[in-house]
């Protein structure tokens, strides 16, 4: 869905819309110790296509990820976190 707003030439702006496949994600995450671990979580899973916000609480190790499920997976979601040196806990 594209805003009516007016921006720059080329500039077009997309909502995520409720019920047109986004889905939200939280899971356990293990190893995180303080911010820089955070902020590597946010950059490795907000790189990936679809994701539209990564929230970390490194006390209790939580991960919240909203994300289009027809651009990504909780699989891939998982992948990166784990590549980025973190355990998904199950």
């Amino acid at each position: 869905m594209e805003t009516g707003r007016p921006g720059p030439p080329g500039w077009r702006r997309r909502l995520a819309v409720k019920g047109e496949g986004m889905q939200n994600l939280e899971l356990t995450v293990e190893g995180m110790t303080c911010e820089g671990c955070a902020n590597a979580i946010r950059r490795a899973v907000g790189q990936l296509e679809g994701v539209q916000s990564v929230a970390v609480d490194v006390a209790g190790k939580r991960v919240a990820v909203s994300y289009d499920e027809g651009r990504t997976s909780p699989a891939a979601i998982r992948e990166r976190i784990e590549a980025a040196g973190y355990d998904v806990v199950p």
